[in-house]
């Protein structure tokens, strides 16, 4: 049974387009979000990899006694 003669066309109404319109934005959004994110996760990893990191203060207090360490070395052998 050959159906070529009856194809079913539907005829455009206005709240039709305006359905498929609306569709057609959905999608198009639909389809924009997980550029959007991917963009995000490599904006925040460029930001991580560019800034520097506070100093961790054991670091820092290390250094400091190390420092204050060689400043009494040196007053004890200017002074004995």
């Amino acid at each position: 049974m050959i159906l070529s003669s009856l194809t079913l066309t539907p005829i455009p109404t206005p709240i039709s387009s305006q359905v498929l319109a609306s569709n057609q934005l959905t999608m198009a959004a639909t389809a924009a979000i997980p550029s959007f994110a991917v963009l995000a996760v490599g904006f925040y990893a460029m930001k991580r990899f560019f800034t520097r990191s506070p100093p961790n203060k054991g670091e820092t207090t290390l250094n400091l006694r190390l420092s204050l360490t060689e400043v009494e070395r040196s007053l004890r052998e200017v002074y004995v």
